[in-house]
């Protein structure tokens, strides 16, 4: 079994369970996850997504208007810190936000609440000041 079939694009914004139960269908592979995980992160490293390319062009002006009303800006994650900041880096947003959490910044990630609390106690802002906002670059 093979993940080559499968465009960079479609690993953009699921974390890693999400991955899986795409490529492994019904527990057909059980057992081989350590392999298929190394071939993952093997696969990634020769296929970066094109974040540059996909990037919504309206993403950047407003996170622009955003920082330039005097919001503070964070960006919480289920994705891999590395992957996080590569989007946020080939995409040119990462000056944007004030500061970058991802599943290892946490105990439990999403859907639990843990990521965003964490973002509202480092940027100073009480969790009911808050806005977040889902979706992908």
């Amino acid at each position: 079994m093979s993940i080559e079939y499968i465009e960079a694009k479609e690993f953009i914004g699921g974390n890693l369970q999400q991955v899986w139960q795409k490529i492994l269908s019904e527990n057909e592979h059980v057992g081989q996850a350590d392999t298929f995980h190394q071939e993952y992160e093997d696969y990634k490293a020769k296929h970066r997504a094109p974040y540059s390319q996909i990037i919504f062009p309206e993403v950047r002006q407003a996170l622009a208007d955003l920082k330039a009303a005097g919001l503070k800006l964070a960006l919480a994650s289920n994705t891999q810190k590395n992957d996080d900041l590569f989007a946020l880096e080939s995409a040119s947003i990462l000056s944007y936000f004030d500061i970058v959490l991802s599943r290892e910044d946490v105990d439990s990630q999403k859907p639990q609440p843990d990521i965003y609390l964490k973002a509202a106690g480092l940027l100073g802002i009480d969790k009911a000041d808050s806005l977040i906002i889902e979706g992908h670059l």
